[in-house]
C-alpha cells in the first residue's frame, strides 16, 4: 500500500504549487511475522516493529516539513530578478560612463590651463 501526501505551497499568495511524496507503507504485522520466523521473540519483534513504524512516520513528517520550508520560485519571480539585475548593470555602466567623461573633460581643462599659461 502506498501513502501519498499532497502538499500545497503558497508563495506570496501568487500561484499554488503541488508537491507529492510517495512512501511505502510500513506493515507492522508483516514485520513481526517475519521477525518471529527468523527466531526473534514476539515481544522483541513487536517492540522493533513499533520503533520502525515511529521512525518511518518521523521521516515522512521531516520530508513534509522540508517541502513546506522551501521557497519555490516561479518563472515570473526569475524574470523579475533578471530584470532587476539588468537595471543595476545599466545603472553601473551609465555611472562609469559619466565618471569617465567627467574625468576626461577635467583632464582636458587642466591640460589647457597648463598649456595656456
Amino acid at each position: 500500500m502506498n501513502l501519498v501526501y499532497n502538499i500545497v505551497i503558497d508563495k506570496y499568495e501568487r500561484k499554488f504549487k503541488m508537491a507529492t511524496i510517495s512512501a511505502k507503507h510500513f506493515d507492522v504485522l508483516d514485520f513481526v511475522k517475519k521477525s518471529k520466523e527468523f527466531g526473534s521473540s514476539e515481544q522483541l519483534a513487536e517492540y522493533q516493529a513499533r520503533q520502525m513504524e515511529q521512525l518511518v512516520d518521523f521521516a515522512i513528517n521531516a520530508a513534509k516539513d522540508e517541502i513546506h520550508s522551501k521557497e519555490l520560485a516561479t518563472k515570473q519571480d526569475i524574470r523579475e530578478q533578471l530584470r532587476e539585475q539588468e537595471l543595476r548593470i545599466i545603472k553601473w555602466i551609465l555611472g562609469i560612463g559619466v565618471v569617465s567623461v567627467t574625468t576626461i573633460i577635467g583632464t582636458m581643462f587642466t591640460m589647457v590651463k597648463l598649456i595656456g599659461h
